[in-house]
């Protein structure tokens, strides 16, 4: 028996020979185990050519028949968040340069983003490494941006599709102005106004506080699935007459802070 090539295919091997009904034979490709095979000859013996093993596969090969070194980009997440104006929120995706037929290169990793973006966005990734590329779009407007991570290593190219979902939230409330009389008390609506479905939780605290004056959140956690709290103000019955600027902060998560002020005007009893 020999193997040999065909003419119309040079990955595509055959034997010629005679083999009894029943035996089988197998075929290893030294270049590319995938193109490896194993036939059973089913009927009587047979003489002549058998295809027994075809490279069908789309890896492309040099000169001498061996698969060209490449590589593809894994990336574990393509939908990234990044909290409008938060100083330590980015969209972040993590990207794996994975090998193929034994590239060993160093892949340069573009992010092609809109105009006004921060730019250009490289980094240089040897194969089988994993980075986290981040951009933080300070500057763009609210919303849901496709955007092209770009690997290159000599003539090779392979892009990926991801998101940055750019969320914000701000605080509103109601009213904004309470009239009491010394030791009293008030009660403010307040709303958090969620933008582009802003994913995470919020904790409300004071940026200010007078003497004679308490304040109570209920909730003081506003989880996701919530979008208001009720504060309520209690004055002591010292307080002087005036008017109280209290300004309230809510924060997300220590990402950003967004305040809104109330009034409270005490008027002697």
């Amino acid at each position: 028996m020999s193997i040999a090539n065909t003419q119309a295919d040079p990955y595509r091997l055959e034997y010629i020979g005679a083999h009894e009904a029943g035996h089988m034979f197998a075929i290893e490709n030294s270049l590319d185990s995938s193109c490896s095979s194993s036939n059973t000859i089913m009927a009587g013996y047979k003489i002549g050519y058998f295809a027994v093993l075809s490279c069908d596969n789309d890896a492309a090969r040099d000169a001498s028949g061996y698969p060209v070194p490449d590589f593809a980009l894994g990336i574990s997440d393509p939908a990234a968040t990044y909290v409008r104006n938060a100083p330590f929120s980015w969209c972040s995706w993590g990207v794996t340069i994975q090998p193929i037929n034994d590239f060993g290169g160093v892949v340069d990793l573009t992010l092609n983003a809109p105009a006004g973006w921060p730019g250009p966005l490289n980094w240089a990734v040897p194969a089988g490494n994993s980075i986290s590329a981040q951009v933080q779009p300070s500057a763009a407007e609210v919303g849901t941006y496709g955007l092209t991570l770009v690997g290159q290593s000599g003539g090779l190219q392979h892009s990926a599709a991801v998101t940055c979902s750019i969320v914000d939230y701000s605080v509103t409330a109601d009213p904004i102005e309470r009239t009491i009389k010394s030791g009293g008390s008030a009660v403010y609506q307040l709303t958090i106004n969620k933008e582009n479905g802003f994913p995470y939780g919020f904790w409300v605290q004071l940026g200010n506080l007078w003497d004679g004056v308490t304040v109570t959140f209920d909730p003081q956690t506003v989880l996701n699935n919530s979008a208001a709290t009720t504060m309520t103000v209690t004055t002591s019955k010292n307080l002087p007459a005036g008017r109280y600027p209290i300004m309230v902060d809510v924060q997300s998560y220590g990402l950003a802070h967004r305040y809104v002020t109330v009034v409270l005007i005490v008027e002697t009893r």
